[in-house]
């Protein structure tokens, strides 16, 4: 990736506000923001600020025996009030861990879809998939699945949702039984202290807009 800044902000004569982004590529032109994969009362959202979840993380359901299996279907998306340009690598990552009271390991990987949904219609522009990870029942298992998703020139106006189809591929290997997956969905990045295993639970989408020169 070419040289990062520090954040700075742009004022945008379209836009008529000050438009902040988290780093930027010098090389491509664009700036990235970071977005906060969490949950509120209206259900799975991103948000553009470290605010509070509802939840901490997510303890999915044991899974099933190989081969893997779909046992998380999630969409993620923020609504831009400006038109946007996105170019470059979507960075997506996910903090994960494994239940510690239990016995052998699951195998997963994420597979992730960048979409755009517009009148209620889902286009998914770009996908791709983290690397697949196994966890046992040891407290280190933490995992952090980042995947650089490339984008070329995808357009965005105003009043679209803009964000992240997330899944969760999974089995258990031959023996194991009550071991479960945990999917961390907190902007504030608290330590899950109901199924006291995850202390990492920031899950992150950065995007790569377009920078008006």
């Amino acid at each position: 990736m070419a040289k990062l800044m520090q954040p700075k902000s742009f004022l945008k004569s379209s836009e008529g506000s000050i438009t902040s982004y988290d780093f930027k590529d010098i090389a491509g032109g664009e700036g990235y923001v970071t977005f906060y994969l969490m949950k509120d009362a209206a259900g799975y959202t991103l948000s553009s600020e470290t605010l509070y979840s509802d939840v901490v993380s997510l303890k999915q359901a044991e899974p099933g025996a190989a081969p893997a299996a779909k046992q998380f279907d999630q969409t993620f998306t923020y609504t831009l009030n400006t038109n946007r340009v996105v170019n470059g690598s979507v960075i997506v990552t996910i903090m994960a861990d494994s239940s510690f009271d239990s016995v052998c390991s699951i195998v997963n990987y994420f597979h992730v879809d960048f979409i755009r949904i517009r009148g209620g219609s889902e286009t998914v522009i770009a996908t791709g998939n983290t690397v697949t990870r196994t966890y046992d029942a040891t407290p280190t298992n933490e995992f952090s699945n980042t995947i650089a998703i490339p984008v070329t020139n995808s357009v965005f106006v105003k009043g679209d949702k803009i964000g992240i189809r997330l899944q969760n591929w999974i089995y258990k290997t031959t023996g194991s039984t009550g071991i479960v997956l945990i999917i961390g969905f907190d902007p504030m990045n608290r330590t899950d202290i109901v199924n006291t295993q995850l202390t990492l639970t920031k899950s992150t989408v950065s995007i790569p807009f377009k920078i008006d020169n």
